[in-house]
């Protein structure tokens, strides 16, 4: 690697820039269909136990839809990756934004829970492809160190998704019902379809388009997995985000359910969690901006978040101690610290492809999403223990990607600057 490749940029990307709307409008842009991904997946949490009732299955069976949806939007993201390399990233997403009001009506009238799995899956594949392509028209514009910089923007506006939507689903829940949440997804998507339509350009590089044909698709997929600090990238960033996944899928239950908090005050909760993850990649951003070494701060992030798991231990092994206050305490000192690293592991991957970023991007997602499903929707199954088993999840993994962050930077991150 280059001293100068994080500051990198294409005469394509010079060129870009002119087109577009200010920062300040496209970022805002970008993050509102970011933001409607988690949305549907997350808004309808406070009506679990009426959803339970309506399809008549118990509650564990309707959480399952949540993990069924990451499935879904990893199928998707894999999926969706060569193409918007080769067709680009505007024509697919207003493709996907129409289609995303067709899933969300037909979620409305699902008929039986049978059918929920099967549109829940659709709006997964969906919504991974809507949640996809602005992280990648991103990376197009910019620098990688700008890349780091305006991503954090996007994921600090993504993350009021998760935070707030429990809170406003919860709301319209009460007042309105859990049809209304996925009518007010319909309204949004209208809305994003003009703004794209009148203020986005195209953002694929005519010399990076790739081949639409199964076997140069597979030949890409090939030469990432067949990169050894890539494999190790995807790995490290899949277990993290199994720990940032875990909360939105378990807590609501053992909110709900162990301790009897109101539908719509679980938002509240949720969105104390998300608020200190967002300072953390604000804080990152700053870092990144002044000129630390992406690397570098990953892994004092990493080092920190290991030791803050005995909190986790001391809370899950004292079942006295387990509250609603301690558990937030807990995932809370989690949360911060995952700011400062998938950012910067996921723009120290793309460096490996930057002729395939689409494709790159979209294999990283795709597992990313479904581990954490395939795992969590086994999770659901245990017994909660009162939200022990979350906090020891939680800090299982993060002393796993403890471990894979020291190894990438012991082989491979010295060679970065």
């Amino acid at each position: 690697m280059q001293q100068n490749d994080f500051e990198q940029l294409t005469p394509w990307q010079s060129q870009l820039q002119q087109k577009l709307p200010a920062i300040s409008l496209l970022i805002p842009l970008l993050a509102i269909l970011t933001i409607l991904s988690s949305f549907v997946n997350d808004a309808f949490s406070p009506a679990l136990q009426t959803m339970a009732q309506d399809f008549a299955v118990s509650l564990e069976q309707v959480q399952k839809i949540i993990s069924y949806n990451l499935i879904g939007m990893a199928i998707g993201i894999l999926l969706l990756g060569p193409l918007i390399d080769r067709f680009g990233r505007r024509r697919i997403l207003l493709g996907l934004c129409f289609a995303g009001i067709g899933v969300n009506l037909a979620m409305i009238n699902a008929p039986s829970y049978s059918w929920l799995i099967v549109i829940r899956i659709c709006q997964g594949i969906i919504f991974g492809g809507i949640s996809l392509i602005p992280e990648v028209m991103i990376k197009d514009i910019f620098s990688p160190r700008r890349f780091v910089i305006y991503n954090a923007w996007l994921i600090t506006l993504f993350l009021f998704g998760p935070a707030l939507s429990p809170l406003v689903g919860g709301y319209i829940f009460v007042y309105l019902g859990w049809h209304w949440i996925f009518y007010f997804v319909c309204l949004a998507l209208m809305l994003a379809i003009v703004l794209v339509s009148c203020l986005v350009p195209e953002t694929l590089d005519p010399t990076k388009v790739q081949s639409i044909k199964v076997k140069p698709i597979l030949a890409n997929f090939a030469t990432i997995l067949t990169t050894a600090p890539a494999l190790l990238l995807i790995a490290n960033s899949t277990i993290l985000t199994c720990a940032v996944f875990g909360f939105p899928t378990l807590l609501p239950a053992i909110y709900l359910e162990d301790y009897q908090v109101a539908p719509q005050h679980l938002g509240y909760y949720t969105f104390a969690l998300v608020l200190l993850q967002i300072v953390g990649i604000q804080l990152n951003k700053i870092s990144v901006k002044r000129g630390y070494s992406p690397i570098k701060v990953w892994l004092v992030a990493s080092s920190l978040q290991a030791l803050f798991t005995m909190v986790n231990f001391t809370i899950a092994l004292n079942p006295a101690w387990l509250s609603v206050g301690t558990i937030i305490i807990a995932l809370g000192l989690n949360m911060t610290l995952n700011g400062f690293q998938i950012g910067n592991m996921t723009v120290t991957y793309l460096m490996y492809f930057p002729q395939m970023t689409g494709t790159a991007v979209s294999l990283l997602t795709f597992i990313r999403l479904l581990v954490p499903g395939i795992l969590i929707s086994f999770i659901i199954t245990l017994p909660r223990q009162a939200g022990a088993t979350l906090l020891l999840l939680n800090a299982g993994l993060i002393l796993l990607s403890f471990t894979g962050a020291w190894l990438f930077y012991l082989r491979y991150g010295k060679s970065f600057k």
